[in-house]
């Protein structure tokens, strides 16, 4: 059994870390969802958000508005309530998920997952045209080409260790870049945000931590279920 370009042979075999929070998104229902590990109340944008099949099993919060005219900010769900992470005290920290792309090539940019806003935290984006991720620490941006293919379950995943940034796809490191801290505080998370792109997605079982980890662990977790 395989998960991309990794074997299921490592599962089982490395210790990995509790993430601070983890997020299933296995409702299948309703407009609200709440994290398996952490803080924090997840509400699903009405007309923005559903409930689609997951990479492996159970459901994915996916987004249905495919209006390339329909300009607006509005995130397929919000995450909200997570200040007791205190993410300015951190040295580290991992971000990963299994992501489902479907841009549509004529809108300017896709922002998987924002921690606060564009110069916040951390955050993913799909650019404009592209099969290329962008990703950045404290608005400190990296460009990966490739990372982000259209139509098919991926997982990504950015580590930052307190002065790297990493960018992985599948568990194999795509990009690397110097980024300084220390990070912002993070009170909310925007997941699937809508601004200037309106292509549908996915976004599954979403992990978070207060370290970097090591490619090990991050290939380890790619077959487990939050």
């Amino acid at each position: 059994m395989s998960f991309g370009m990794v074997s299921a042979s490592y599962l089982g075999v490395i210790n990995t870390p509790t993430p601070v929070l983890a997020v299933a998104f296995d409702e299948g229902s309703g407009n609200t969802f709440s994290p398996t590990i952490g803080p924090g109340t997840g509400t699903v944008t009405p007309g923005y958000g559903q409930w689609i099949p997951g990479p492996n099993s159970g459901t994915s919060l996916g987004r249905h508005n495919t209006d390339p005219g329909d300009y607006d900010d509005n995130p397929c769900a919000l995450l909200t309530g997570l200040s007791s992470l205190n993410t300015a005290s951190w040295s580290g920290m991992t971000v990963m998920a299994w992501v489902n792309l479907h841009p549509i090539n004529t809108t300017p940019r896709w922002p998987l997952l924002l921690m606060n806003d564009d110069d916040g935290c951390m955050g993913w984006e799909v650019p404009y045209n592209s099969e290329g991720m962008v990703s950045w620490v404290n608005g400190t941006s990296m460009f990966t080409p490739d990372a982000a293919p259209e139509s098919i379950w991926i997982h990504l995943c950015v580590t930052w260790d307190g002065t790297m940034q990493r960018v992985y796809k599948d568990g194999a490191l795509m990009a690397s870049g110097a980024v300084a801290g220390p990070l912002s505080n993070t009170t909310d998370i925007a997941i699937g945000s809508a601004r200037f792109n309106y292509g549908a997605q996915g976004v599954d079982d979403l992990r978070i931590y207060d370290q970097a980890l090591t490619e090990a662990q991050l290939i380890t977790l790619i077959g487990i279920a939050v």
